[in-house]
């Protein structure tokens, strides 16, 4: 298991070309790996005391890669090939809302904040690593994989499991993600009260970016535009040399 998600590619380095003011333009790719990469490196781990894997949503991607049928595909490769891992991070398995987490940056996680049992490494191999999809129901868990209701209440306890609306359902899920869950609302909810007490329900980019936010908002205030346009909150409106973000 170790040998494959140390795999970890050529292609997989930090986005460091290329680089532009954070205010005067969207970013624009047209490959989905440096896409990702630019995104990744948006997300400030050690503000989570390290306690947390960088997350990048699906349709951040779409914001700055505009061809969604390319991103879906490579990210169905990557996922196929563990590369990486797909999570919904809702209560609801149909969550439009895909999280992208590099399988290497999963496994470390785990490593340091899970017990290594029985239990917990066949829940890897079986479900994070040959199954692929974003949930599972219990009947699964018990009758093809033999986990038994106390090791299913273990894994929803270390965070490797998370209880689904649907009764019988549960999401397949990342150790310490509800810090991660509560600090971006309060970030994407942020942006949008600024934007929304603006006239016309609008403002320049470079406005946003110098607003001043709570201490406690962790994530990038670039990280929250991506959020906002990738998620059809706003619209993006270029002008002589800014961008303008009205509320949809």
């Amino acid at each position: 298991m170790n040998a494959l998600i140390n795999k970890r590619k050529s292609r997989d380095t930090c986005w460091t070309h290329n680089k532009r003011t954070k205010t005067d333009t969207i970013n624009d790719f047209s490959d989905v790996s440096k896409a990702y990469d630019y995104l990744r490196s948006l997300f400030a781990t050690e503000k989570f005391s390290q306690k947390i894997v960088p997350i990048v949503w699906r349709h951040q991607l779409y914001a700055i890669c505009h061809n969604k049928t390319l991103i879906d595909r490579q990210l169905n490769t990557w996922s196929k090939s563990s590369y990486i891992r797909l999570f919904r991070l809702g209560s609801t398995a149909d969550d439009n809302e895909v999280a992208v987490v590099l399988m290497s940056d999963f496994q470390e996680l785990v490593d340091k904040c899970c017990p290594k049992t029985i239990i917990t490494e066949r829940y890897l191999k079986k479900v994070i690593y040959e199954k692929h999809s974003t949930h599972i129901s219990c009947d699964v868990l018990k009758n093809e994989y033999q986990f038994n209701e106390e090791n299913i209440i273990e894994l929803v306890r270390i965070g490797l499991l998370a209880r689904h609306l649907n009764v019988g359902q549960l999401l397949v899920s990342i150790p310490n993600v509800g810090e991660f869950v509560k600090t971006f609302h309060l970030g994407r909810n942020t942006l949008i009260s600024i934007i929304k007490k603006n006239k016309y329900k609008e403002i320049l980019k470079s406005e946003l970016m110098k607003k001043r936010y709570p201490k406690n908002m962790k994530l990038s205030v670039e990280y929250h535009i991506n959020d906002l346009i990738g998620s059809q909150t706003v619209e993006v409106i270029k002008t002589s040399n800014d961008l303008l973000l009205r509320l949809l």
